[in-house]
């Protein structure tokens, strides 16, 4: 996903990291998945491409 915060001239991409599994197939390339308690196998971060550094990191662990 993509971001532009045009009052700060800011560009910031939202990257969302799953590992293959059967549930997911091809669903990622249509739309944002939501996990709850996605195991070990959930990393999303926001990345800011303009300040070259990263926020709001998620590593989901096993429940």
């Amino acid at each position: 996903m993509y971001c532009c915060d045009k009052s700060r001239k800011e560009i910031e991409v939202w990257v969302s990291c799953y590992c293959k599994e059967k549930h997911i197939k091809d669903k990622y390339k249509y739309s944002i998945i939501r996990m709850h308690d996605g195991g070990n196998c959930n990393i999303n971060l926001k990345v800011n491409l303009t300040k070259q550094n990263y926020s709001e990191l998620n590593i989901s662990g096993n429940a």
